[in-house]
């Protein structure tokens, strides 16, 4: 399956840098998170994004960018 990172990728234009990671990479990335949460408390409840009405406002943002991405990704694989 593509990655959300394809939608920033300029295939097509020569000399353009691919936002796609390489898979050692994203291995040495989930390496991280598996050390990190070895010494962390495990969540045991749903984390609330809080501050003030730019912060919710830049929740809403991002959960809807990642709607967006989900569908052109499931328009991509048909």
């Amino acid at each position: 399956m593509a990655s959300a990172a394809a939608l920033a990728s300029e295939e097509n234009i020569s000399g353009s840098l691919s936002a796609i990671p390489k898979e050692s990479c994203l291995i040495a990335v989930e390496a991280e998170i598996d050390k990190m949460e070895t010494k962390l408390h495990p969540i045991n409840s749903f984390v609330l994004p809080g501050g003030n009405i730019l912060v919710s406002y830049c929740h809403i943002a991002r959960t809807v960018c990642r709607r967006a991405e989900r569908s052109v990704l499931r328009l991509n694989e048909n």
